[in-house]
């Protein structure tokens, strides 16, 4: 899955705030961060 797919299924749920970090990316958004 490509990094664009995440963010196009992410924006579908009703995430629209993404911030991307370098190879991170935080979420504005309640979710459990994955390790």
């Amino acid at each position: 899955m490509t990094v664009r797919e995440i963010i196009k299924i992410l924006k579908q749920d009703g995430l629209k705030d993404i911030d991307f970090n370098g190879s991170h990316i935080q979420y504005k958004h309640p979710i459990k961060p994955r390790s």
